[in-house]
C-alpha cells in the first residue's frame, strides 16, 4: 500500500480526488489532505507519504516555496490543475505527472502506475547502493556483514559465510554455511559485479562461488568442484583456465 497526501484548494476538490483514488487506485491510501501549503508541509514531515498530489494554483508564490522546502523528501509528485501554466514548475521539480482537471480516472490510474514504478526503481537503486557500500567497506573484513536485498527487505550476512550464489531467474538463491537459503531480489550478474574477485568466482552462468569454501576440484572437460556443503557444480569449459589460474598463484 502506498501512502498519499493531497494538497487542494477546497474540501470538495480534495474529496473528489480521494473518491477517484479509492475507486480506481486501490494500491493507494490517502492519509489526509491539506487546504494550503503550510499545512501540507507539516503533514508531509509527519507522515512521509510515498505520493504527493498538489494543485499548484492554490498560490503560485507559496507553491514554489513549498516545493523547495520539501525537495529533499522522497515522495513522487503529481500536479493537478485547470490549466498548463505551471507545467514548467512541474518539470523543474521532476513531477511524475501533470493532470488537467477535470481529472479522468484513466489518467489518474496511469499517473499512479508511473509513480509506483518510480518508487520501485528508487528502492532498487537504494538497495544496490547499500550493497556496494557494505561490500566496499568489507573487502578486507570478511567477518563483517553486508546487506542482501530481498522482496521483504534486507538480510544481513557475513561475506565469508556465503558458500555460493545460484541463479533463479531475476532472483538469486544464496546458500550459507549455516544451511540458510536466502532468496535475493538481484540477479547473479549484479552480485558478481559487486563482490571482490579475490573471494568470488563465476564458475558457470548459473553459479557464483566463494573460492574460500571450495573442498575439491575433479578433472574433466571443464571439471567439477565440490563445495564445503557437498554441492557439486560443473565448471564451464570456457572458465576452466581462469579458474585454475587462481590457484597457480598460491
Amino acid at each position: 500500500m502506498y501512502k498519499a497526501i493531497i494538497v487542494e484548494k477546497s474540501v470538495k476538490e480534495a474529496n473528489h480526488l480521494i473518491g477517484l483514488l479509492t475507486q480506481f487506485c486501490p494500491q493507494v491510501y490517502v492519509i489526509c489532505y491539506a487546504l494550503n501549503f503550510e499545512t501540507g508541509s507539516r503533514l508531509i514531515k509527519k507522515h512521509l507519504p510515498d505520493i504527493l498530489i498538489i494543485n499548484p494554483k492554490i498560490s503560485k508564490k507559496n507553491c514554489q516555496f513549498f516545493l523547495e522546502k520539501n525537495r529533499s523528501m522522497s515522495h513522487q509528485l503529481i500536479f493537478v490543475s485547470h490549466d498548463e501554466s505551471e507545467s514548467i514548475l512541474a518539470l523543474r521539480h521532476a513531477a511524475s505527472d501533470y493532470l488537467l482537471k477535470p481529472v479522468k480516472f484513466q489518467e489518474l490510474q496511469q499517473a499512479i502506475v508511473v509513480a509506483m514504478e518510480n518508487i520501485a526503481a528508487r528502492k532498487s537503486n537504494e538497495h544496490h547502493e547499500l550493497i556496494v557500500k557494505t561490500v566496499y567497506n568489507n573487502q578486507n573484513a570478511k567477518s563483517k556483514k553486508f546487506a542482501v536485498p530481498t522482496i521483504e527487505g534486507l538480510v544481513f550476512v557475513k561475506m565469508d559465510d556465503i558458500i555460493r550464489f545460484e541463479a533463479n531467474g531475476t532472483y538469486t538463491n544464496i546458500y550459507t554455511v549455516k544451511k540458510e537459503k536466502i532468496v535475493a531480489s538481484k540477479n547473479v550478474k549484479e552480485f558478481e559485479d559487486l563482490l571482490p574477485k579475490t573471494h568470488f568466482f563465476r564458475i558457470h552462468n548459473s553459479h557464483l562461488v566463494n573460492i574460500n569454501r571450495l573442498a575439491k576440484y575433479t578433472k574433466g572437460r571443464g571439471g567439477t568442484i565440490t563445495m564445503e556443503d557437498g554441492t557439486q557444480i560443473e565448471v564451464a569449459s570456457r572458465r576452466k583456465n581462469d579458474f585454475l589460474e587462481i590457484f597457480s598463484q598460491y
